[in-house]
């Protein structure tokens, strides 16, 4: 009994103990009421808190060596360092080493050094991109800056150094060695006179370009920064990244220095000797990502890691995860991208249709070909195939009692198909016919091709014609290893051609090879298939409605148009009164032709109603607006939210785009529009009632892309809807 209390007690001690500390983490943060990330329910200050116009320093792979870049250094990797600023009107001015704040400044690389091109330059603005196209590697120089990444970027990077002196052409000027000793300054800096343009945050996060530098593994560096706050030299920041310096702008929250620390332990991975400014901190130390198998001819070899930890394998390879169709029992290792989870798929194209301009082609017929999709250019198919008990009988039919269609000279399998005579006959090219990965007999490889149930099912349909081809027992396969029966380049192969006056159908078995050795398992597949006609459209409104089996709404065509509806922007926090979770997307209309323009969206009776519908919420800002042309840009600029307003359109975002006005009346039911796009919150479902412009007007123009914007729409939810448009063509017609 006491052993049994005791154990009770240490348990409800233990469980208190969890809690608390549960507790406390979770209230620390920012306690300073001053600063921008300011936590009122934080308790412990956890050196999170930011102040004034810097939001943090950040830097970015650029481009990682991968051999297609000629002189660029071998297993180097550019880098970016950004700073990224509260909003655009702020203005970095200056990157700085204070001799009297007892702040130095640091950049560099990986042990020591960085590299320089010989045709490069210290700052951005020296950097050329007319040089790109004949030294590409000059694009990856390493240089400073502030927004300026080339000289086609209008702007001037001064600097100064005076300890020691020319300290930034040393350390980052073009010289033939390629690489250069770490920029280290203890008095100088790199600046812009007044604030040009090119030192204001631009883009989502409005960042600053500061800094490009080309290097081994990570970049390191330890920054003092200058920011006027609005861009006004008078409300000036200075933020510091050291710890000896005993003022307000130094929280590590502010990412000045990267690592914050170095290890200074030579047992560990990532030892390197701390040189001053960066500092020791062996809670930094690293001690096992550097170990593994450094031997080329391992199948776990690992070009990333210096010291072999007699890790590496030289079993099998091949597949060793169950749940992957392509699992292999006997395989010991598994690369990444071994496994296979994805399927594979049968396609079919159209190749021709009957446009008159081929001899003794068939009024009215269409040509397609039959394709195997899958994930790799050595896969390889083995073959084709109905097994009476093992698999769905195998067939090719045509839609609506067609049929199919075959040229005297042509044959059961591409091996009958003769290209020489194809001057002859055109029509000779496009028998239809069974392969594996070849049109003609030309081409190498030979394809074999046997029914067994009905006896000459193969040779009666694709030698004589017939509205099917059907056999519950029968393969065509290629040879053994042949080079058609691989996948190639675009990673599908062809399997049959079938000329018809109807859409076809089918269902077909084959199996597949995933390695070209055949170490691995076959994978067999049984999948039914049919042309792009009878897999668009199952509303009976489109011109393309067919019952069949697999007929997704979403491949419905209405003419020559088609509805697209573009997300533009996720809630991500950095916008400010955006609403929490939601999204906002852009209606257009797509178009054939840039001439082509949208005059009206509209309902009339006996037409499907207008609707713009949501699941969740559909939002509009307290200066909500109905169409787009009220959107000032003046109140864009004081207050960014109101760009994500919901509103309806034509071509217009704003009242300062060209173009008409663009004007709406809605009658049944009565204020529509305005209940949904003023008020929020409503779905329009407008069964009377139209938006239009002018005819004529450019904003009813295509843009380059072939679209017109209909409408953007700001919501939680899953959006739906259908338009009505009308549509003026390029020739004038409607």
């Amino acid at each position: 009994m006491n052993s049994i209390g005791a154990f009770i007690r240490i348990g409800l001690i233990t469980s208190l103990l969890h809690l608390i500390c549960t507790t406390i983490i979770a209230q620390t943060g920012c306690t300073n009421s001053l600063a921008n990330n300011y936590n009122p329910e934080a308790v412990l200050d956890d050196n999170s808190c930011t102040f004034g116009p810097l939001k943090r320093i950040v830097h970015e792979v650029y481009y990682t060596d991968d051999g297609t870049v000629p002189d660029y250094p071998e297993g180097y990797t550019t880098f970016r360092i950004y700073a990224e600023l509260e909003d655009a009107n702020d203005a970095l001015s200056a990157v700085f080493a204070s001799e009297d704040m007892g702040d130095t400044l640091f950049l560099g690389g990986y042990q020591g050094v960085f590299w320089n091109h010989i045709g490069g330059g210290a700052v951005g603005s020296e950097i050329s991109p007319g040089f790109f196209d004949l030294v590409p590697a000059s694009e990856y120089d390493s240089y400073v800056t502030l927004g300026i990444p080339d000289n086609s970027v209008s702007g001037s990077i001064q600097h100064a150094e005076y300890d020691p002196l020319d300290a930034i052409n040393t350390a980052l000027g073009p010289d033939t060695t390629g690489n250069h000793e770490n920029l280290w300054m203890r008095d100088g800096a790199w600046f812009a006179m007044g604030t040009p343009d090119h030192v204001f945050g631009i883009g989502e996060f409005n960042r600053v370009l500061l800094a490009q530098i080309t290097c081994k593994t990570q970049p390191r560096y330890a920054l003092n920064i200058q920011v006027f706050d609005d861009g006004i030299p008078g409300q000036s920041y200075q933020y510091f990244y050291s710890p000896t310096v005993e003022f307000e702008y130094m929280s590590p929250a502010y990412h000045l220095a990267y690592p914050y620390g170095l290890c200074n332990d030579p047992l560990a991975c990532n030892y390197e000797p701390v040189t001053y400014p960066l500092y020791a901190d062996n809670d930094l130390c690293v001690y096992g990502d550097c170990f593994g198998c450094t031997d080329p001819l391992a199948l776990n070899y690992d070009s990333s890691v210096w010291i072999d930890d007699d890790s590496c394998e030289y079993g099998e390879l091949g597949c060793s995860d169950p749940l992957a169709f392509n699992y292999s029992s006997t395989a010991v290792y598994s690369p990444e991208g071994t496994c296979m989870y994805e399927d594979y798929t049968i396609v079919v194209e159209p190749y021709y249709f009957d446009d008159g301009s081929v001899d003794g082609y068939p009024d009215g017929f269409h040509t397609y070909r039959i394709y195997i999709t899958g994930q790799d250019s050595l896969e390889f198919i083995s073959r084709v195939y109905a097994a009476l008990g093992e698999t769905s009988p195998g067939f090719i039919t045509t839609y609506g009692n067609g049929t199919i269609w075959n040229n005297p000279l042509g044959g059961v399998t591409a091996d009958d198909i003769n290209a020489a005579i194809f001057s002859l006959d055109p029509s000779l090219e496009y028998d239809s016919f069974l392969t594996i990965g070849k049109a003609s007999q030309e081409e190498p490889g030979v394809v074999l091709a046997d029914s067994s149930s009905p006896n000459e099912e193969f040779d009666d349909v694709l030698g004589i014609g017939d509205s099917e081809l059907f056999f519950e027992a029968g393969l065509w396969l290629p040879q053994y290893n042949s080079p058609n029966g691989f996948l190639g380049a675009d990673h599908k192969i062809l399997i049959a051609q079938i000329t018809s006056d109807a859409p076809i159908c089918g269902r077909l078995s084959f199996d597949i090879q995933l390695h070209p050795d055949f170490a691995y398992p076959a994978v067999v597949k049984d999948q039914f298939f049919c042309s792009p006609e009878l897999i668009a459209c199952n509303d009976e409104l489109a011109i393309n409605p067919l019952d069949s089996p697999d007929s997704p709404t979403e491949n419905c065509a209405y003419g020559d148009y088609t509805i697209e509806v573009e997300t533009v922007y996720d809630d991500d926090g950095m916008i400010d009164g955006y609403p929490e979770g939601f999204s906002t997307y852009r209606i257009w209309a797509q178009v054939d032709n840039p001439a082509d323009a949208v005059s009206r969206v509209y309902s009339e009776a006996g037409m499907p109603p207008l609707e713009i519908t949501s699941n969740g919420t559909i939002w509009n800002t307290s200066q909500g607006i109905v169409v787009g042309t009220s959107l000032q840009a003046s109140d864009i600029d004081d207050d960014p939210v109101i760009a994500y307003d919901s509103y309806i359109t034509i071509g217009r975002t704003q009242s300062s785009d060209p173009g008409a006005p663009i004007v709406y009346a809605d009658g049944i039911p009565g204020n529509a529009f305005f209940d949904t796009f003023y008020a929020g919150s409503t779905n329009l479902a407008c069964q009377l009632g139209h938006w239009y412009t002018q005819e004529g007007a450019i904003n009813s123009l295509a843009n380059a892309e072939n679209r017109i914007l209909l409408a953007q729409v700001t919501t939680n939810g899953q959006l739906s809807g259908s338009l009505n448009l009308h549509v003026i063509r390029a020739d004038g017609t409607t």
